[in-house]
C-alpha cells in the first residue's frame, strides 16, 4: 500500500486537497471568527487575560480614584493587568472514505469523488466547529466567561424579550471594557426559528434582507449590529456572544490535509486530516445566553 504525497493526491486528475481547502473554507462557521495562526509545537504556552479594567485605587481617607485629578509634579499611581498561564495541546482531527475500487475509478463519475471528499471534509469541519464552541462557552458550564440568564424562553412568546436579551449581554461586555459593536450572536436553529418569529409575529419588524454571501461568511443575517450565526452544533437553550478575531483563537498545527492512499491493483481511499486547538484569549468578552429554550 502507497501513501500519495499531498502534491499527488488526486484520482482520475481530480486534486483532493484543493478541493478538501475549498469545502473547509465554506463548511467551518466559527474558525473564520478566530484569531488564527499556526503553530509548530503540540503543546501550546499562552495566557490568558484576567478580570477587569485597570482602575486606580482609592483609600478611606481619599474616595477619589488616584488615576485622575493627580497633582502637579506628583509621582503617578502604579497600576498593571493581569494574566494567567495556560497549557494546552493539538488536537488530531482525522476520517477516511472506504476503499474505492479500480474499476470504480475508471468509470464512475468524477462527481462521485467530488461528493465523497465534500462530504468527509464537512464531518470533519463540523468537529472542528463544535470543539471551538467548547472551548468558547468552556463546555457550557462557565467559569471564566460571563453568562446572562433570558427573560423567559423564546417559544414563550407572551413573556419572552429577546431584545432586552441581547442588550443584557452587551451590557455584560460593556461592563469588561469590550464594544459589543459587530459583535457575533450564535443559536441553535430552533432559538433562530423563536427569535424570528418573535420579531415577525410578536414585533411586526422586518427583516433585513439575506445576502448572498452569507454561505460564505456563515452570517444568516444583522440585528442590532450583531451578526447573527444559526448552526445546529451550538446547543438549544443557549445563545453566545463573542467579539470575533478577539475572545478566541485558533492555532492551526497542521492544517487541511488530504491524501489518496493507493492498495496497488485494488484500489483507492481518501483520506482526510487536520490539527489544531482552540484558545480562550478574552474569556470576559464572550456572554452565554442561558434558558432561551
Amino acid at each position: 500500500m502507497t501513501y500519495d504525497s499531498s502534491a499527488e493526491a488526486d484520482i482520475r486528475g481530480l486534486d483532493i486537497t484543493k478541493l478538501a481547502t475549498g469545502f473547509a473554507i465554506r463548511a467551518n462557521k466559527f474558525k473564520k471568527f478566530c484569531v488564527e495562526s499556526s503553530t509548530t509545537a503540540r503543546e501550546m504556552r499562552w495566557y490568558k487575560k484576567t478580570a477587569t479594567i485597570i482602575t486606580g485605587t482609592t483609600t478611606t481617607e481619599a474616595t477619589q480614584n488616584f488615576m485622575a485629578n493627580v497633582s502637579f509634579k506628583a509621582r503617578p499611581q502604579v497600576a498593571e493587568q493581569s494574566w494567567e498561564r495556560q497549557t494546552s495541546y493539538v488536537k488530531k482531527y482525522m476520517i477516511e472514505s472506504p476503499l474505492i475500487s479500480e474499476e470504480d475509478i475508471k468509470d464512475s463519475d468524477i462527481d462521485v469523488f467530488g461528493t465523497l471528499v465534500e462530504d468527509l471534509t464537512l464531518g470533519l469541519q463540523r468537529q472542528v466547529d463544535q470543539r471551538i464552541i467548547n472551548v468558547l462557552t468552556e463546555s457550557y458550564t462557565p467559569a471564566n466567561i460571563q453568562t446572562q440568564a433570558a427573560v423567559a424562553t423564546w417559544a414563550t412568546v407572551g413573556t419572552c424579550n429577546p431584545i432586552l436579551d441581547i442588550l443584557n449581554c452587551e451590557g455584560k461586555l460593556r461592563a469588561y471594557n469590550y464594544s459589543p459593536e459587530g459583535a457575533v450572536l450564535a443559536m441553535n436553529s430552533i432559538e433562530y426559528k423563536h427569535f424570528i418569529n418573535f420579531l415577525i409575529s410578536v414585533k411586526g419588524s422586518s427583516i433585513p434582507a439575506i445576502a448572498a454571501e452569507a454561505a460564505r461568511t456563515g452570517v444568516v443575517m444583522e440585528f442590532l449590529n450583531k451578526q447573527i450565526v444559526v448552526d445546529e452544533n451550538v446547543t438549544t437553550a443557549y445563545a453566545i456572544m463573542f467579539i470575533p478575531q478577539k475572545t478566541i483563537a485558533w492555532k492551526t498545527f497542521t492544517p487541511i490535509t488530504a491524501h489518496t492512499i493507493t492498495d496497488l491493483g485494488i484500489g483507492k481511499k481518501v483520506r482526510i486530516l487536520e490539527e489544531g486547538e482552540a484558545l480562550l484569549l478574552h474569556p470576559k468578552s464572550c456572554c452565554l445566553l442561558t434558558g432561551t429554550a
